[in-house]
């Protein structure tokens, strides 16, 4: 057994396994610090969001409500709210229009509502 060598070695060539492992660690740290950066945005927005001193209207309410459920929840398999629950079916129906939006655009829809919704009620 001490004799194998690994199954992935056979696949680059010696001479480039070093820098084939740099580029690969590079793309990984790269990626990672990009969607860490997207995280400390999306939770600075949330965090902006409960500190706006005026209120939003309730279709600029519902946009922030369904952007964020998608961002952080994924896409709506809840069961519609019954007919007399006027405010969970609101909420409800914007979050499932967004239904396949991935995560990292519906971070970014969000954030880009916040920083418009600032401007107004900040």
């Amino acid at each position: 057994m001490k004799d194998e060598k690994p199954v992935y070695t056979d696949a680059i060539p010696p001479s480039n396994r070093k820098s084939f492992a740099f580029s690969f660690l590079c793309a990984h740290v790269t990626s990672s610090s990009s969607s860490l950066h997207r995280n400390t945005e999306f939770e600075a927005a949330a965090a902006l969001v409960k500190t706006f001193t005026k209120n939003p209207t309730n279709d600029e309410k519902l946009a922030l409500y369904a952007y964020y459920k998608q961002a952080t929840v994924g896409d709506n398999t809840t069961a519609a709210p019954g007919m007399f629950d006027l405010t969970g079916k609101a909420k409800w129906n914007a979050w499932n229009a967004k239904k396949g939006v991935s995560t990292e655009d519906a971070m970014k829809a969000y954030i880009a509502e916040v920083e418009k919704q600032k401007a107004v009620y900040a």
